[in-house]
């Protein structure tokens, strides 16, 4: 899939979605992620709550509007047990734009699953549908994962070569 509204495929429908403002971390190498209000205000959106939930649309408008007012934003969806959907984060898994053993495994025994970089550009993120027997998170501190089936905003591709590397990485996999 070459784009984030071609790899969302159905969950585009689902209005869950909001928008993060972005603070790059120098100390971490990565952004400070806040949920925000469609305005921009400064004030942090509680974005566990489904009255701030937005559609695909109106979130994508919101995001254009505020990176027009030139600030740092993207896309955010917050995932709930209901859905069937999971989303497993692979952190330090990059090394040299290569994704390690473990990361090439996890994706090609995951066909179909949505796959980009995180804001950090060290590690993957997995996103796919299916019912999993784990509680709202499950991590694994020894190979750096974390499990999620409920309870948890996800950012969507921080920056657009986000999405151009997805495919280098989904061709270096098969």
């Amino acid at each position: 899939m070459n784009t984030l509204h071609e790899a969302l495929g159905t969950l585009r429908y689902v209005p869950q979605f909001f928008v993060w403002r972005l603070t790059w971390n120098t100390a971490e190498g990565k952004f400070d992620k806040v949920p925000c209000y469609p305005d921009g205000s400064q004030y942090a959106m509680d974005a566990k709550e489904p009255r701030n939930w937005m559609s695909y649309d109106a979130a994508r408008e919101a995001l254009q509007r505020l990176r027009n007012a030139g600030g740092q934003y993207t896309l955010g969806f917050y995932l709930t047990e209901s859905l069937g959907v999971w989303f497993l984060d692979i952190d330090k898994c990059v090394k040299d734009g290569q994704p390690s053993p473990l990361a090439t495994a996890l994706v090609q025994m995951l066909p179909g699953v949505l796959c980009e970089w995180s804001s950090s550009g060290n590690g993957l993120h997995l996103i796919g549908r299916g019912t999993l027997p784990v509680a709202r998170r499950k991590k694994v501190k020894e190979l750096d994962l974390e499990l999620y089936t409920d309870g948890r905003g996800i950012a969507f591709g921080l920056h657009e070569p986000c999405y151009t590397n997805i495919r280098m990485i989904m061709k270096t996999l098969k």
